[in-house]
């Protein structure tokens, strides 16, 4: 949700495609289709399902572990960082 949210704020929105990469193939089915979410986290669905509306042409796709290690990296130095650290390519 966090890439949706900083890509609606890039001015090259209109520019480029956003992939989204997972390696929950529960997650990703659940932000393909909103019939197999279970209720109790519809809310959190329905601000994907917005948030998907105002990005043309996300793809949202699975990726194995494995092909995931970079990101996977990148997620756990995050989580022990102790400033948040937000880097912007152009």
């Amino acid at each position: 949700m966090i890439a949706l949210l900083l890509f609606l704020s890039s001015r090259r929105i209109t520019d480029f495609t956003l992939i989204t990469e997972s390696d929950s193939t529960v997650g990703v089915s659940w932000a393909n289709n909103l019939d197999k979410v279970p209720w109790r986290l519809r809310h959190f669905s329905n601000h994907i399902e917005n948030l998907k509306l105002k990005v043309p042409g996300l793809k949202i796709s699975h990726i194995f572990k494995e092909g995931n290690t970079i990101a996977d990296r990148l997620a756990k130095e995050g989580v022990n960082r102790e400033t948040d650290l937000l880097v912007v390519f152009n």
